[in-house]
């Protein structure tokens, strides 16, 4: 019964372990027996949960990310959840968290592509090392005769290491 009310939240509402409360409200136990002496018990029960959208927290935590890394974006963040006290009379849900990952740069491969369409081969390049955090680029053309990136976007490949 807990687990299917877990699966038939949103995916992106975050209920941490521990921040459910589950009771039985209400059993009635039905003394008559058939003829293999079995019988019937009927109960009623309720479960409370808190949580939050994590997909606020991880915006929360790329904002103050932010401040000292502008123009970045989070990269593989992995949140853990420990030290879990739910109140449910309060409307309290306290935890501590850590948060793993990567910022790096903001790029977008689709942009990147529009923007060197036609260029010459050093003009790519330099375009390519003008942007932050890039140490070294490689335009490679085929056939090797040509002198300009292709006008058509589907042409161009981009790889990222």
């Amino acid at each position: 019964l807990h687990a299917n009310f877990l699966t038939s939240i949103e995916p992106d509402f975050k209920i941490v372990e521990g921040a459910t409360e589950f009771r039985i409200v209400k059993t009635a136990v039905n003394r008559t027996t058939d003829e293999k002496g079995n019988f019937s018990v009927l109960g009623e029960a309720e479960i409370k949960a808190m949580g939050f959208k994590e997909s606020d927290l991880k915006a929360l935590l790329l904002t103050i990310a932010l401040r000292d890394n502008p123009d970045k974006v989070f990269k593989d963040l992995n949140i853990s959840y420990s030290g879990v006290k739910s109140n449910f009379t309060k409307g309290e849900l306290r935890f501590s968290l850590k948060a793993e990952g990567v910022l790096t740069e903001d790029f977008n491969p689709g942009d990147f592509k529009n923007g060197i369409l036609g260029k010459k081969v050093k003009e790519a390049e330099s375009i390519i090392l003008s942007i932050k955090g890039i140490s070294s680029a490689k335009v490679s053309l085929w056939p090797r005769w040509l002198s300009r990136l292709p006008k058509r976007v589907e042409r161009v490949e981009i790889k990222v290491d």
